[in-house]
């Protein structure tokens, strides 16, 4: 517990801060950073001005790419929990998940994804957490379709491979709407998403719901 000591001037000084309180104030500063600039434009230096630390502590504590690797696990693991809430019913949890997925909100968590996933290939503290990530939403998924099966009577023969190709849609699509590719939006990529469910469920034709 943080001690509080009184200066000779008697004036009370600042509370003495554990050493798991420091690296817990770095990760959340380096989170809110990446969420607002992104990779690119996160600096040590803008870390450590935030916290009001010096260079010096931060290097005693992280190299800069574990603590960039830390803020963003924190950041998604925030993510897959909200998204596959264990409290929720299933239905109207995948239908938050397609509906949110492309929405305003959604939009810096897609680009930081994707900024994460190019630096990966030369980052390999990145590329771990990156894979962590990865598992940790495909187990959130493939669960979610697991219970769809169980309680709501969906056919979906391997739900762990709908899980895998809806990720891939996503990302896919997610790039396409970042890059602003011609015809691409969030309520056509919600389409594209809630078309490729239908078809997994083996619906008919007539069922899967127009571009």
């Amino acid at each position: 517990m943080a001690k509080d000591v009184t200066r000779e001037d008697g004036q009370e000084a600042r509370p003495r801060i554990s050493a798991d309180a420091r690296k817990a104030l770095l990760v959340a500063a380096t989170a809110e950073l990446l969420f607002e600039r992104g990779f690119s434009g996160t600096k040590t230096r803008d870390v450590t001005e935030r916290c009001g630390v010096g260079t010096g502590l931060l290097n005693h504590y992280f190299t800069w790419a574990e603590l960039r690797a830390q803020a963003f696990a924190g950041i998604y693991a925030e993510v897959v929990a909200e998204q596959f809430h264990a409290g929720t019913p299933p239905l109207p949890l995948l239908d938050a998940y397609l509906r949110t997925t492309f929405s305003p909100r959604a939009v810096p968590y897609l680009r930081l994804w994707v900024e994460a996933t190019e630096l990966s290939a030369e980052d390999r503290v990145l590329a771990a957490v990156l894979e962590q990530c990865q598992r940790a939403f495909l187990d959130g998924l493939t669960g979610l379709l697991t219970k769809l099966v169980q309680e709501e009577g969906w056919r979906l023969p391997d739900p762990a491979a709908t899980a895998l190709r809806l990720s891939a849609m996503q990302d896919g699509l997610a790039g396409l709407l970042l890059w602003r590719f011609p015809g691409v939006n969030a309520q056509m990529a919600e389409a594209q998403m809630r078309c490729l469910v239908d078809l997994e469920r083996g619906l008919p034709q007539s069922a899967v719901i127009p571009l």
